[in-house]
């Protein structure tokens, strides 16, 4: 006897027509008639008709049972689906970030070189303005020599 119970099916090997007599020896010494024809054949077809019920009912539940996996597996694949998306959306992110910082990192390293080539251009070029003024104090003096001379030269000797 097959019943269905929630949350799944329950057997039982005896059927509801069958009495204890049926099912076991019978005791020592006592012996029942023997069954009539058409009574057995009606156990039988009673018999006949609970195994086609319950077989009915298997296969319904199978069906359901199927429906159900298919079920689970459209939504296992939507859940795989959006965590793969939020998964490619945060590595698309993430690598967002890095491009910009990438690209942060190499205006500031242009930005540095310019900066060092314009020190450098700058500490020539006041290296050049220190050799100039050495010269031209160089050329004041030995001019301011020169005129101290012209006027010593130019007083009256006397």
């Amino acid at each position: 006897w097959l019943f269905h119970r929630r949350g799944g099916l329950h057997i039982e090997t005896s059927f509801p027509s069958e009495t204890p007599s049926d099912t076991g020896p019978e005791p020592a010494g006592q012996r029942r008639p023997p069954r009539s024809g058409s009574r057995n054949r009606e156990s039988m077809g009673r018999r006949h008709d609970e195994l086609r019920d319950v077989m009915s009912r298997v296969e319904s539940d199978m069906a359901a049972l199927r429906g159900e996996v298919f079920s689970m597996g459209a939504r296992l694949e939507e859940l795989l689906s959006d965590a793969r998306g939020e998964q490619t959306s945060s590595l698309h992110a993430e690598l967002a970030v890095r491009r910009r910082c990438m690209e942060f990192e190499s205006t500031t390293s242009s930005r540095l070189a310019a900066c060092e080539s314009a020190c450098n251009q700058a500490k020539q070029a006041s290296q050049e303005t220190r050799n100039s003024m050495v010269s031209v104090c160089a050329q004041v003096q030995e001019l301011s020599a020169q005129v101290r001379a012209l006027v010593e030269a130019s007083r009256p000797k006397g």
